[in-house]
């Protein structure tokens, strides 16, 4: 430090405000760093945190348009179990009708054989429909009535389509009702 005051006040003077400038220059340097690190860090936290938020929003939005995939599939599977037992009972009360019809013409018998081949059909595809190993009771005695032959008596034939109508109904509720719950879930 001797040296530095073996200097004349002038250059003691200059070389302080030289000092003084490099120093406040690296103050300004540091200062301008650090601030440059902490927004680095802010903004990649914030995007980050951007990114998550974005993610869960598809993630959410993707397990909706999945329930709603879904809940179509049930709607298609519902109506075609309607149309099938709509058309199961119209095919049964024709059969019904023809089989208490004492001297059917040849015309007749060969309808009738159709018929049957309609009703097997539109058994099975019911049939395939429904869980194999239900615990609903509609299903399993929906599954009983549709494995039983048509009645010719009248009066057995129309309360077994009766049973077959009012089971089908419960079993297109139930199911409506969890396509419901699906899509409000």
């Amino acid at each position: 430090m001797a040296w530095f005051w073996s200097l004349k006040e002038p250059l003691q003077l200059a070389l302080i405000n030289i000092l003084g400038l490099i120093g406040s220059g690296i103050v300004s340097a540091i200062i301008a760093y650090l601030g440059f690190r902490i927004t680095l860090k802010t903004s990649t936290a914030a995007n980050r945190e951007i990114a998550e938020i974005t993610k869960s929003a598809k993630f959410d939005e993707l397990k909706r348009q999945s329930k709603l995939k879904l809940a179509d599939y049930r709607m298609d599977w519902i109506e075609s179990l309607r149309r099938d037992s709509a058309a199961l009972y119209k095919v049964q009360f024709e059969i019904s009708s023809l089989k208490a019809k004492r001297n059917r013409t040849s015309e007749e018998k060969e309808h009738l054989r159709e018929l049957y081949f309609a009703s097997a059909e539109l058994k099975a595809r019911i049939l395939l429909r429904l869980k194999k190993d239900s615990d609903d009771e509609s299903e399993k005695k929906l599954e009983q009535i549709l494995r039983r032959a048509v009645s010719s008596d009248p009066e057995k034939a129309q309360e077994s389509r009766k049973e077959l109508r009012e089971l089908t109904r419960s079993i297109l509720k139930a199911e409506w009702n969890r396509v419901k719950a699906e899509i409000e879930a």
